[in-house]
């Protein structure tokens, strides 16, 4: 299965969104994640999005 940059972008900043944090900040944290996936650091990727959930 294929998903494309911006999907899975949109798909994130949604997580986010839907745990109180503002709109604007959850498209960053998304865009930053997918972004890092993209260019090869998936250590900084989408896999991080639960530990960014849990941090204050």
């Amino acid at each position: 299965m294929k998903v494309s940059a911006s999907g899975l972008k949109e798909f994130y900043a949604d997580v986010p969104e839907k745990n109180l944090i503002p709109a604007k900040e959850a498209e960053v944290i998304a865009d930053s994640l997918v972004d890092a996936d993209l260019i090869g650091i998936k250590s900084h990727g989408i896999t991080k999005i639960k530990l960014v959930m849990t941090e204050e």
